[in-house]
């Protein structure tokens, strides 16, 4: 949807009238094209907010997205729910902002009528005095938070969930000093006194705990975590028994992406998926290895632990490398003549600051090509595996299995791939190019890169269309990217865009 100011000053608002519903959040983007110049005023220089007025005197304030273009300044807003929360007659204003805060202009559009919605119930938007207040503490808000550093505050999210206090061998409880960044024994004890003595109970006994009978002692053997206090995983889609895998390939020969968030290093490298999890075999000769790269960096000194359950083929030893955080390749080795499952793991301490990067793989062997099958992974803060235990016959058991949905939203921060055709209205229409805006399901980490095996666009106006656009991304925004079709002389007024399944978005590192 697009809307045009004249040289009165005056926005055809008339278009939206009647066009939004109340509790409506994210559905229409409307492109606002106003002059790049106005008088003696450069407007491409400004900030640029919408400001919503209602009839009951509710005020909301929407920052907008900025692009130059070639004849024009389109800015760009997302109608999100706080627009949409009071139904009725709604004042719209467009206002240009120097940077010290001084308004500088102002495009006055007339009143348009939010429908209200048939069911449901909507926050009211604030009134205007304290719609202006909440939207100065925000600022200040947002100004302090971004002075802070992101890794920083990520380390100290993460170490909080790993200093949890824990028992110690002596039966006390031991805590974490922050001043000497290491635990100390308190003068506690987990066990507290002995309380008096009960009734005698019946003399039979515990029958059986979850189908386990007891021994001649009256002792039952319960499998339990080696330990308690699971850490965080800083790796994404790390658990291969249900890996997200938005490609859909079930085996992938390539130098490059396979499932979400793990590379290849060469075209000689097989991964498939598996019942177990998955298997990656050397083709020719190379070092058969997945790698996913961790975007947090993290700072010279800090305590980490790896760890993965592998099974070679009982010649070459499975192994984890771990980089760009030790000024020489440091590799963690399994044992090569084990060929059933095992633990690899080690604890080490970073010495470059960075962001590690976690190989898996197995050495090269050109007599006997390698095999390797990996079921889960973890790069962890602090001392100790917390990835898995042993159960009473020594099997190795995965302390926790990911929820598939955050795994999925996590991986889809660095891609989301269409799986369906897809079809999308243009919002901006130039002589030479054609504009849409495409939602994601999560906010990407950054602008990614597109690709789509057929993109056709069909006029609204006539039977033509066109397939040999070139496709770019502009921006994205929290809902979504904008993407450009690029096409000299296309003709169009307004058309859409018919996106094959399979098109890619694609922001991985």
């Amino acid at each position: 949807m697009k809307i045009q100011a004249n040289e009165r000053k005056q926005l055809n608002t008339a278009v939206l009238n009647h066009l939004f519903t109340q509790g409506e959040a994210g559905v229409d983007v409307v492109c606002i094209q106003l002059p790049l110049q106005y008088g003696q005023a450069d407007l491409t220089s400004l900030g640029w907010t919408v400001q919503l007025v209602g009839e009951k005197d509710s005020f909301v304030s929407k920052v907008l997205e900025k692009e130059i273009a070639e004849e024009a300044l389109i800015l760009r807003w997302l109608v999100d729910e706080d627009c949409t929360a009071a139904a009725g007659k709604v004042k719209v204003t467009v206002v240009g902002t120097s940077e010290d805060g001084k308004t500088v202009i102002k495009f006055d559009g007339n009143s348009i009528f939010v429908k209200e919605a048939a069911y449901g119930s909507f926050a009211p938007a604030p009134d205007t005095l304290a719609a202006a207040l909440l939207q100065v503490q925000r600022a200040s808000e947002e100004a302090v938070s971004a002075a802070r550093s992101a890794t920083i505050d990520a380390l100290a999210a993460q170490e909080a969930a790993s200093r949890s206090p824990y028992i110690g061998a002596d039966g006390f409880w031991y805590v974490f000093d922050k001043e000497k960044g290491e635990y100390g024994k308190s003068e506690i004890l987990a066990q507290g006194p002995a309380g008096p003595q009960g009734p005698a109970g019946e003399s039979s006994g515990v029958q059986s705990v979850n189908g386990v009978l007891p021994d001649e002692t009256g002792d039952v053997a319960i499998d339990l975590p080696s330990r308690t206090g699971i850490r965080p995983n800083l790796l994404d889609n790390w658990y291969f028994g249900n890996p997200v895998n938005q490609r859909g390939q079930t085996s992938y020969l390539i130098n490059g992406y396979t499932i979400d968030r793990w590379k290849t290093q060469n075209a000689s490298t097989e991964v498939s998926l598996t019942a177990n999890g998955v298997k990656v075999v050397q083709t020719y000769t190379s070092q058969p290895r997945i790698t996913q790269l961790i975007e947090t960096v993290f700072p010279a000194g800090t305590t980490m632990t790896v760890s993965a359950i592998m099974k070679g083929d009982g010649i070459n030893a499975p192994k984890i490398q771990v980089r760009e955080v030790f000024s020489s390749d440091t590799i963690f080795i399994g044992d090569a003549t084990n060929d059933e499952w095992q633990m690899v793991t080690a604890t080490f301490v970073t010495e470059l600051e960075g962001a590690p990067s976690v190989g898996l793989y197995c050495s090269t062997n050109n007599e006997n090509p390698p095999v390797l099958e990996i079921v889960a992974a973890k790069l962890e803060l602090g001392e100790g595996q917390t990835l898995a235990h042993q159960d009473g016959n020594g099997n190795w058991v995965l302390n926790e299995i990911p929820n598939y949905a955050e795994e999925l939203a996590k991986c889809q921060r660095y891609q989301v791939i269409m799986s369906g055709m897809a079809r999308y209205r243009t919002m901006l229409v130039q002589a030479n190019s054609l504009d849409f805006y495409i939602p994601t399901p999560v906010t990407m980490r950054a602008a990614p890169a597109f690709s789509v095996p057929t993109a056709r666009i069909t006029s609204f106006t006539s039977s033509a269309s066109f397939t040999d656009a070139t496709w770019s991304v502009l921006t994205i925004n929290p809902a979504g990217v904008y993407i450009r079709a690029t096409k000299s002389g296309h003709g169009f007024t307004d058309a859409r865009a018919d996106l094959e399944g399979g098109a890619i978005f694609d922001a991985n590192l």
